[in-house]
This record gives structure tokens, C-alpha cells and sequence, in this order.
């Protein structure tokens, strides 16, 4: 569980609440339209490296057609998708990062790949930060949960 201090208690929250709204697929307007998730890769790390090029183009709508479930990218009010999409890109945004781990994770109800990145922002190197994908039915997958706390240090 995430610590919530000072400047993470509010981004804490907002992560939190971006995968509640996730995991409990509350939608109101599929963003991205028909085939928003064919920018999910075929392979976890394709996904997740997809996902780190939108970080830093600030490509939102990119970002959101690579977050989601087994059912697909984020389905949400267009503004609330930006807003959160937009937290995620001015967290992550990234000089360069290396792909270091790549890994089944056991004991979740659809198959889940642990990625672990090593992410350089200016002169910090955050070593294995977990990038959770999950397989779509289509056979995408799609990132679905970042350890933020890793990066942000429980800030």
C-alpha cells in the first residue's frame, strides 16, 4: 500500500483513485474510440515501452489506449482520463530508462507480466520500477498498474 506524506498524499490519492476507477470499470465514454487498445502491444514489453515513448511526447490519449484491464484501455470521461493520464506523464517523464526484468507474476485472475524498468530522471536512477501489464482478450497487453512509490519515495 502506497505511504501518503506531504506531496504524495495528494498524488497518492489521485494514483488511487485512477485504479479504482480501473479496476472497477466505471465508464462514461470510451476515449480513443474504436481500437483505441491496437497501440497495446503484442508482448508486455512492447506495451510498456509504448507506454514510456507516450510519457514523454505527453501523448495522452496514447497513454490512456495503453492503460487498462483484460478489458481494454481506460474507459472514462474524456476529461477525467487526461486529467489522470497527464498526473502519470509529469511523474514518469524520464531521460531514459532500460528494461531489466520481465516476469509471470503468480496468483492473479488473468495473466500478468511483471516488467521492471530502470528509470533516469535528471541525475536520479530508479532502479526496478514494476510496470504490472495484463493480457487483453485480444491478446494485447495492457499496462495496468506503475509503482509510483518507488519513484516518488513515499513523497
Amino acid at each position: 500500500m502506497m505511504r501518503r506524506t506531504s506531496w504524495g498524499r495528494g498524488l497518492g490519492a489521485l494514483v488511487v483513485t485512477a485504479l479504482a476507477f480501473t479496476l472497477s470499470g466505471c465508464a462514461t465514454q470510451t476515449v480513443g474510440g474504436s481500437g483505441a487498445g491496437l497501440a497495446a502491444g503484442t508482448s508486455p514489453l512492447q506495451s510498456v515501452e509504448r507506454f514510456l515513448a507516450a510519457v514523454n511526447s505527453r501523448d495522452l490519449n496514447r497513454m490512456a489506449g495503453l492503460f487498462g484491464t483484460r478489458d481494454g484501455p481506460v474507459e472514462w470521461d474524456r476529461v477525467e482520463v487526461e486529467l489522470h493520464m497527464d498526473l502519470l506523464a509529469s511523474v514518469l517523464a524520464h531521460d531514459a530508462y532500460e528494461i531489466v526484468s520481465e516476469g509471470m507474476v503468480p496468483g492473479r485472475p488473468d495473466p500478468t507480466t511483471r516488467v521492471g524498468v530502470t528509470m533516469t530522471m535528471g541525475d536520479r536512477v530508479i532502479p526496478d520500477v514494476s510496470y504490472l501489464t495484463v493480457r487483453t482478450d485480444e491478446g494485447r497487453w495492457m499496462v495496468q498498474e506503475i509503482d509510483l512509490e518507488r519513484i516518488t519515495g513515499g513523497r
